[in-house]
């Protein structure tokens, strides 16, 4: 039975490139993603596409609970799969479409709430996240879109897994990346895969506090800069930064983006100057500080432990 003839039972989630419906296939319960695909993709070993399916045989079966795994695949040309308002529209040009049939997670991050968590839970889920993101690194592949709709959680039996060698409590969750249409492998597109690389790093550092870019959008707005070429250029450009020094130390909150967004130099400076207005961290901002310092992942990962190994 093709994929695409599957009776969708409900709507799980949308987001840039398509949708994910909940399905049944061989009396199992799966998520179906649906989207539209470029047929030059389908056909470029180096696509997405063709990365995800190299790593799906390996490093998500070597890895089977920190990886949905991809079932099966399907294509259909001609297709029709516009429903709503949707940014799917753009990519109907193609006019093929591409079904994943994933293993299910119970939840995703974005549906849980951190702060209802005990410290001790948010390091095992900080500590296993930065794990994955070190799996796949070390294989030279990246996800590309560490979002918290992108991070599934997996509810277990099980007390502990083993990570660095140390026996790390789950809590009952098992942390799982879903979602890879923007995986990219460090051998094929290496600038790619080191832009990729900040945007997952950055996505694991913006998890730890519950404010998002509002803040920081609206009051680059009001000093006349546009939004989008600061949030993703300009912010990291020392110049930028010198000539607004004193108004951002004064207005802006320490915020995800801020701490993400500027060169490395002076995250410590700008750590020093700002304040926590009306904000929850998830983990201390001593913690997030260090984080940020280490930057080596594996360190973060021991450093992590450690944390989690002082609450015992």
């Amino acid at each position: 039975m093709h994929l695409f003839d599957l009776e969708r039972i409900k709507l799980l989630g949308s987001g840039f490139y398509g949708y994910v419906y909940l399905v049944k296939y061989n009396n199992k319960e799966y998520a179906l993603k649906v989207s539209y695909i470029n047929d030059d993709e389908i056909n470029n070993d180096n696509s997405n596409v063709k990365n995800e399916l190299k790593i799906n045989k390996t490093i998500f079966k070597k890895y089977p609970n920190q990886f949905s795994r991809l079932i099966k695949i399907d294509f259909k040309k001609d297709c029709d799969e516009i429903t709503g308002k949707t940014n799917m529209r753009k990519f109907a040009k193609y006019h093929t479409c591409i079904y994943r049939l994933y293993s299910l997670v119970d939840t995703t991050w974005k549906n849980i709430d951190l702060s209802k968590f005990e410290l001790k839970v948010k390091y095992s889920m900080f500590i296993q996240l930065y794990n994955i993101y070190n799996i796949l690194e070390k294989n030279d592949y990246v996800h590309g879109d560490i979002l918290d709709k992108n991070i599934g959680i997996k509810y277990t039996t099980d007390e502990f897994l083993i990570i660095n060698n140390k026996q790390i409590p789950t809590y009952g969750m098992y942390i799982q990346m879903i979602d890879y249409d923007m995986i990219v492998n460090k051998n094929t597109n290496i600038k790619q895969f080191k832009n990729k690389q900040t945007n997952d790093r950055n996505g694991i550092i913006s998890l730890m506090s519950d404010l998002k870019n509002t803040i920081l959008d609206e009051t680059l707005y009001e000093i006349g800069l546009d939004k989008r070429t600061i949030f993703y250029n300009n912010l990291r450009n020392m110049d930028i930064y010198l000539k607004y020094n004193k108004f951002l130390k004064n207005n802006l909150y320490l915020n995800d983006w801020i701490v993400l967004s500027f060169n490395p130099k002076i995250y410590k400076k700008l750590l020093n100057n700002y304040k926590l207005k009306n904000t929850e961290l998830y983990l201390p901002k001593l913690d997030i500080i260090n984080i940020i310092k280490l930057y080596n992942t594996e360190k973060i990962i021991d450093y992590l432990i450690n944390k989690l190994e002082q609450l015992k």
